[in-house]
């Protein structure tokens, strides 16, 4: 009964906290898409390549943007026009 109960508490905590960073997630994709001009796959798309780059969760290098509102090496993946992302062009 009490591993139940710990399993529990282990899940809803970790439910709680995807749902902190989905906000998160959300609020930098919505940044990017108004700062860029981006549709809503392409600057998720952006930010994933990001974290990929960087070898970190998803959530990290966004909570960094949504902080200082830059995303680090943004320049090396930024299209020059939205199609580019389109198309899987870099």
């Amino acid at each position: 009964m009490l591993e139940r109960l710990d399993a529990a508490d282990a899940k809803a905590e970790h439910l709680q906290l995807a749902l902190a960073h989905s906000r998160d997630i959300g609020a930098a994709v919505g940044i990017l898409m108004a700062q860029h001009k981006l549709q809503q796959a392409d600057a998720f798309d952006l930010l994933r390549r990001t974290s990929q780059d960087q070898n970190r969760k998803l959530y990290e290098p966004t909570l960094a943007f949504v902080s200082t509102g830059e995303l680090p090496d943004a320049d090396r993946h930024r299209p020059t026009r939205p199609y580019e992302l389109r198309r899987g062009r870099r």
